[in-house]
């Protein structure tokens, strides 16, 4: 069963013995580090591809809703103009 305090609640056996080791390990360290930066760019590198893909995905509703209100301002001016020619408008 695991420990209800989470995962680090006994740091103090092996893992934790390795992680005050990095510390004290300048070449350990800096590989660490290394791989920490490498999973920090990664992740960067990832978020901005979903952050492009969602201003794409803006940029199509945002015409398509502009082309369905421009559609309806017209259906509204024909309406006003000559009620009974609605053919274009969906028979509003």
């Amino acid at each position: 069963m695991p420990d209800p305090r989470g995962p680090r609640a006994g740091a103090g056996g092996r893992g934790g013995r390795q992680l005050r080791g990095i510390g004290r390990n300048p070449a350990m360290l800096g590989e660490v580090m290394r791989q920490i930066a490498e999973q920090r760019r990664q992740s960067v590198a990832e978020l901005e591809k979903e952050k492009a893909a969602i201003e794409r995905e803006m940029e199509k509703t945002t015409l398509e809703m502009g082309g369905l209100a421009a559609g309806w301002l017209n259906c509204t001016n024909v309406s006003r103009a000559r009620n009974d020619d609605l053919g274009n408008c969906g028979g509003r």
